[in-house]
């Protein structure tokens, strides 16, 4: 066995800090509880897109699920999509944009797996209308270091489901995971530029926006109280009646329609 000092210096996107872990290569949903673990602490980790230490665990095993990454099925019907959590945003965003579907919530990066956007309970410029990307997220299969395997949705074990959006990964790992898409219903969107100058000026601003996608600058020039000058604000059509009615219908079946799985 590896002795600590040996093991390889894992970092996050932040580059700091840098620790020392064994890192596990997952590329099917059994190979978890390894078969032969090494003792110490376990810890699921994507693509390392967060900052800090989030995905860190010193003298520890990272559980590498990138390999994880099949999209398992999609049903154009109501836009639900089950893929395994080792999938990266890109993935989804390349089958399911031609398919005239988009992501109901996206980071600053397509670079994130599925299980890292629950863990982590991401959030969009969209944020303050459509919440985090747990809000779109249905039921996904929770694998526990004992063996133990449960599907987890508001209404089977809730509580699991709960700990496990914005849980950072230590609730066990997530082995698939069903979201909701969005439709795009136009190519088009409206845009609207407003300067404002200082916080007070921000606030009030954000207080009446009624875009669905905002977001905000910081001129790092100005001093005072205009170093805040420019502001940008998006919206895109509404979703159609009829899946906007299938999107708050969250007992819709599971989905039935097949995509290539890479």
């Amino acid at each position: 066995m590896k002795k600590a000092k040996d093991r390889p210096r894992f970092e996050s996107w932040g580059r700091y800090p840098v620790m020392q872990a064994e890192v596990v290569p997952l590329h099917w949903t059994t190979d978890f509880p390894l078969k032969h673990p090494r003792p110490g602490k376990l810890l699921p980790v994507g693509l390392g897109r967060s900052y800090g230490d989030v995905c860190l665990l010193e003298h520890g095993t990272l559980l590498q699920t990138t390999g994880m990454d099949r999209l398992l099925a999609f049903d154009a019907a109501t836009g639900v999509l089950r893929c395994e959590a080792g999938a990266s945003l890109q993935q989804i965003l390349d089958f399911a944009v031609p398919r005239g579907f988009f992501l109901p919530v996206t980071p600053g990066t397509k670079y994130v797996t599925v299980g890292g956007a629950i863990a982590n309970y991401i959030h969009g410029k969209n944020h303050h209308v459509a919440g985090s990307f747990g809000r779109h997220v249905l039921r996904f299969e929770l694998v526990r270091s004992d063996g133990s395997r449960f599907v987890c949705s508001p209404i089977e074990n809730p509580d699991w489901f709960a700990a496990t959006i914005g849980g950072m990964g230590l609730t066990g790992l997530i082995a698939w995971a069903e979201i909701r898409l969005r439709p795009i219903v136009s190519r088009k969107i409206d845009y609207r530029g407003d300067k404002f100058h200082g916080l007070d000026e921000f606030f009030a601003l954000a207080q009446e926006a009624t875009s669905e996608y905002t977001v905000a600058w910081i001129d790092c020039i100005s001093t005072g109280r205009n170093f805040a000058v420019a502001s940008s604000c998006a919206a895109i059509t509404p979703r159609s009646p009829a899946l906007s009615a299938a999107a708050g219908n969250r007992s819709s079946p599971s989905p039935s329609i097949s995509p290539n799985s890479r």
